[in-house]
């Protein structure tokens, strides 16, 4: 199958005016294991600023291993600045108990930083914890992301949302937990099956 997601975030940083930050994304299921994605970027104010390839491959079966698991590679390519560059590398677990789900994702990200001498590529971990509880109410499923990184750790409470049998939205309120992270995030992602 193919999906496309449309990410509307509201970013509103400690410093500076807030500002809206859109991820277009299309996204191929390669083989029943191996999904292929391609996103673009938009800043409000920068316009056209990124773009993003992801490689996401599932290791088992679901419920075949103690926990399930996955492997996501993502490169990002700044279009007009170059310390927007990344590689990020993350594992996926999850696991399925009842009605509850319980994820973790450690994550590395090499960052390119643009330093007088040349350009450097730094390296930064992280952290993302996340619960949901599927049987809430038929099309509603609440949740709670807990990401930790160094600057940016927030807590994001939300909703996933059935809207349609193929269209699903999610809805979160991302809360800085530390004093450099942004106050305040608005989240959506638009889901779309086809």
């Amino acid at each position: 199958k193919a999906e496309a997601e449309i990410w509307t975030d509201y970013r509103n940083p400690k410093e500076g005016d807030g500002f809206w930050v859109n991820q277009t994304e299309v996204e191929y299921g390669v083989t029943d294991r191996y999904s292929l994605g391609l996103y673009g970027v938009f800043i409000e104010g920068q316009g056209f600023s990124a773009v993003k390839v992801e490689n996401r491959y599932r290791l088992n079966e679901p419920g075949e291993w103690p926990v399930d698991t996955a492997l996501y590679l993502e490169f990002k390519k700044g279009i007009q600045d170059k310390a927007q560059d990344e590689i990020e590398g993350k594992v996926i677990l999850s696991k399925d108990w009842g009605p509850v789900n319980i994820s973790a994702n450690p994550i590395l990200e090499l960052e390119k930083e643009e330093k007088p001498g040349g350009d450097e590529w730094e390296l930064e971990a992280g952290l993302a914890l996340g619960t949901c509880y599927t049987r809430f109410w038929k099309r509603v499923t609440p949740g709670i992301e807990l990401f930790l990184a160094e600057k940016e750790s927030r807590v994001t409470p939300g909703f996933y949302i059935d809207l349609a049998p193929d269209v699903r939205l999610n809805l979160g309120a991302g809360i800085g937990i530390e004093k450099a992270a942004d106050p305040f995030q608005l989240k959506t992602i638009l889901e779309l099956e086809f």
